[in-house]
């Protein structure tokens, strides 16, 4: 179960600050969320 959760943390987090970063309209940023996968709700 903890192997889950620590999973989750280094899935999601980078992933919050990949889309922050599209966010405020980096362009390597929208490359790297869709390279890998990453939903931007915002977009």
């Amino acid at each position: 179960m903890q192997n889950l959760g620590i999973e989750r943390v280094l899935t999601n987090d980078p992933g919050i600050g990949v889309a922050r970063h599209v966010d405020a309209g980096y362009e390597i940023a929208k490359k790297v969320a869709k390279k890998h996968w990453v939903k931007i709700p915002m977009k």
